[in-house]
């Protein structure tokens, strides 16, 4: 018996690496994807920047900037329900997951908004006589690409959105020397969704929306290799 549950196990924490390993390289492209669009919109601002006279340059990196906060905000919808379906694992979403989604959603349109918006502006505007000017802007994808975060946490919350209270759920991390605190004792709890005090990226642990760890729920994995009478 102690045999069998060990190929359970190896079986399970195999389908785990293997699900977390998806998600990363999904995550991974949906950030690549944010960059690209930053960097696309660098080349068109640059380009057109040539044409605008001295004296219009800063109402016109405000008017490019908007445009640019108006494709992000479109790629972020898009991505983050992509990553919700992923989430799901096969279940159906229910009206509150759906709501809970679109409160995602506007919470990153916001920080686009608030945060990274004003960044760039002032960005885009202190550094615009130097030399490198370009090489600069280009640089600034890397702060684009955080908001990559918004994917994995909706893989993590989706399950969590649709819940019942009592539905048994682990906290995994990727067990190694970058793991925060806050994630390290997460993974020691026995939780329930509704003693889980927050879900993995939300921004409720040290590492913001840079974790990277996953929940396993109790019922998504089936697996039993015994098939024998």
């Amino acid at each position: 018996m102690d045999d069998i549950i060990d190929i359970l196990d190896s079986i399970i924490w195999s389908y785990e690496i293997k699900q977390r390993d998806s998600f990363l390289k999904a995550t991974d492209a949906y950030k690549a994807e944010l960059k690209g669009v930053y960097e696309a919109f660098v080349e068109d601002y640059l380009r057109d920047l040539e044409n605008v006279p001295e004296n219009e340059r800063h109402e016109y990196i405000a008017a490019a900037l908007l445009l640019f906060g108006q494709q992000m905000k479109e790629r972020q919808r898009l991505g983050v329900m992509r990553a919700f379906t992923m989430g799901l694992a096969g279940e159906p979403a229910s009206p509150q997951s759906l709501v809970e989604l679109s409160k995602h959603i506007a919470s990153q349109e916001k920080y686009v908004d608030e945060s990274l918006l004003p960044y760039l502006e002032g960005y885009f505007i202190e550094h615009l006589d130097e030399e490198d000017y370009k090489e600069g802007l280009l640089k600034r994808a890397a702060r684009v690409g955080l908001y990559a975060g918004a994917f994995w946490a909706a893989i993590s919350a989706a399950q969590y959105w649709i819940s019942q209270d009592n539905r048994k759920v682990t906290w995994l991390t990727q067990r190694d020397q970058k793991v925060c605190p806050d994630c390290l004792e997460l993974s020691k709890g026995d939780w329930t969704a509704a003693t889980l005090p927050t879900t993995p990226a939300m921004g409720d642990t040290r590492c913001l929306s840079n974790c990277r760890c996953l929940l396993i729920w109790e019922g998504i994995l089936e697996i039993w290799p015994y098939q024998g009478g």
